[in-house]
């Protein structure tokens, strides 16, 4: 509730307006100050140049080829690459006008399934790395051992905070921490989705942490098999446990406490307590020597037709709905013993 009117401006009543959400941007480079901030200037012109090239619509290999042929490694260029377009890619909100304000690159579909072409938009690139720069500079005016920045959503910064602090983790010159929003949840990043697509479409793929988690299940069911089928003295079932939560491992635990064989198979369910019934023509009778519930009738009381009441027929007990009396038995309702009176059934 407290984060709530926190968020709806509610929290601080007439200050509240000048009290608002936050997101903090934590930001470490990888490197020393100036080596970091050479680093990121290359990386940048590497970009720069290549849009600064393009006079019609190009494809994301051609990127990934360019970053590649000035240094980069191939799957890091591809990766680069995917997150760049991602990140200043946008389809037209107008002819003139992109749909996203921070975009550049115009985003349209290709004759090929599943891919895309771009195209650079105006001079905007020039623009927006010459402010990512500034922003560096800003943000990194000295040495620290971290850079921390607070940005709200209403001024706008967060976003260009945010460009800054992907494109530092592109670069390899930094990395980026943030924490804060209105929502609880855990923000993941998937730096190359093409390749999560790839590996859950295809049919040989392998996980060593799911296949850990599988094993691992099945030896617990083992365990649990063993230890409640196999027969073991109290005192040995009591070692089981504290052997198998001290760590010693399941190979161990089986061959110490082999137990033995059940002598006969035990069906749980038989062994549970139960009431067999029986109907018969009056209803049903109880079969077992345990005391049968019954309904006896009570004075005073409405009854209706799903009710249930117990009577006497012929030195048995049967209990029957009110309804069920009405249609086989109706004469028993009125038997002069009877503490009811028909007036009483609704």
């Amino acid at each position: 509730m407290v984060k709530s009117r926190f968020f709806r401006r509610e929290l601080f009543g007439v200050n509240s307006s000048s009290v608002v959400p936050q997101l903090k941007f934590t930001f470490k480079l990888t490197g020393d100050l100036n080596w970091a901030t050479d680093q990121f200037k290359l990386f940048l012109e590497k970009v720069v140049r290549f849009f600064s090239q393009q006079k019609g619509f190009f494809k994301e290999e051609e990127l990934t080829k360019h970053l590649s042929a000035n240094g980069i490694e191939g799957r890091r260029a591809k990766s680069i690459a995917q997150r760049l377009l991602a990140m200043y890619g946008s389809a037209k909100a107008t002819p003139a006008q992109l749909k996203d304000a921070d975009a550049f690159l115009h985003r349209r579909h290709s004759a090929e399934p599943g891919a895309a072409e771009y195209s650079v938009f105006g001079n905007r690139y020039a623009s927006e790395f010459l402010s990512i720069r500034k922003l560096f500079q800003k943000v990194f005016a000295d040495v620290r051992e971290e850079y921390v920045r607070y940005a709200g959503r209403e001024s706008g910064s967060d976003d260009r905070l945010m460009r800054l602090g992907y494109l530092l983790e592109m670069a390899e010159v930094g990395l980026v921490e943030i924490v804060g929003g209105e929502a609880p949840m855990v923000f993941v990043r998937l730096n190359d989705p093409r390749k999560v697509i790839y590996d859950s479409r295809n049919p040989n793929y392998s996980n060593i942490l799911l296949e850990d988690v599988h094993r691992r299940h099945h030896v617990s069911v083992d365990i649990f098999k063993h230890f409640f089928l196999r027969e073991m003295s109290d005192e040995e079932r009591w070692n089981f446990v504290e052997d198998y939560f001290l760590g010693k491992e399941v190979d161990e635990l089986l061959e110490h406490y082999p137990g033995e064989d059940p002598q006969l198979a035990i069906n749980i369910i038989d062994q549970l307590p139960r009431i067999e019934t029986q109907t018969t023509s009056t209803g049903p009778r109880e079969r077992s020597g345990q005391t049968p519930i019954s309904f006896p009738p009570l004075a005073g009381r409405k009854y209706s037709a799903k009710d249930l009441i117990t009577l006497s027929v012929g030195g048995e007990v049967v209990t029957r709905s009110i309804g069920q009396w009405i249609e086989v038995d109706p004469w028993y309702l009125h038997a002069p013993e009877m503490p009811i009176n028909s007036s009483w059934i609704g």
